[in-house]
């Protein structure tokens, strides 16, 4: 076997076990996101609220993971892509678990606004993750297949929770899903190939915000 086909099966190895933790990570990230979707008649009962203050349960996670991505932005590439995925999927799984465990709904909301933000540490990088350690022949299969784990773990975390709920609880819900979103985290620590690729660099302020106004007035974009 000469060398080509050896780095050749070797960068394919390499890029199969990246498709499973980026799977896993997108599914984390919106499993969280989104598992109190179902629970808000619960939240309501439990609390003493209306329809639309139950339902802060879930625009204070995204709230949070609006201003994660902007705080994210000046320290994404200083930090490798690999640390702050795990760090972010790790960290909001603890307080998706502290919020099961709330004794007052403004305490959960605090602890899902939280957990979106450090949310965002992961979903912010991890196109770059994949853009920089990915093959350029299967960067394309990876991406979808990352974009199929965010689908699908807006989906399936709305699904495990209904269904715990409906069984048990709320807090069991919220735990269980928790728990298997460290999980998740613990095997993307684990199993995910270093950030090789990344070079750190500091961003001014000034730098940041002419890059990203381009990208908001850029005619292709657009």
């Amino acid at each position: 076997m000469n060398k080509a086909v050896i780095f050749e099966n070797k960068e394919n190895r390499k890029d199969t076990i990246i498709s499973a933790c980026v799977f896993l990570s997108g599914f984390s990230c919106f499993a969280q996101l989104y598992y109190f979707q179902p629970l808000l008649p619960d939240l309501a009962r439990e609390f003493a609220l209306s329809a639309s203050q139950s339902s802060l349960a879930v625009s204070f996670s995204t709230l949070g993971m609006v201003f994660g991505l902007i705080a994210t932005m000046f320290i994404a590439d200083r930090i490798p892509r690999k640390t702050l995925i795990s760090i972010g999927l790790l960290a909001s799984s603890v307080f998706s678990v502290a919020a099961s465990f709330s004794p007052v709904f403004w305490l959960l909301i605090l602890l899902s606004a939280a957990k979106g933000f450090l949310l965002a540490g992961a979903t912010s990088v991890s196109m770059a993750y994949i853009g920089e350690e990915v093959s350029d022949r299967n960067k394309a299969r990876i991406m979808a297949l990352y974009i199929a784990g965010n689908a699908l773990g807006g989906m399936g975390g709305r699904f495990i929770s209904s269904w715990i709920g409906a069984v048990s609880d709320w807090r069991i819900a919220s735990v269980s899903i928790g728990l298997l979103c460290a999980v998740f985290a613990l095997l993307f620590l684990i199993f995910s190939p270093k950030s090789t690729h990344f070079t750190p660099k500091k961003e001014s302020l000034h730098t940041l915000v002419v890059a990203n106004l381009q990208l908001i007035t850029s005619k292709s974009l657009v």
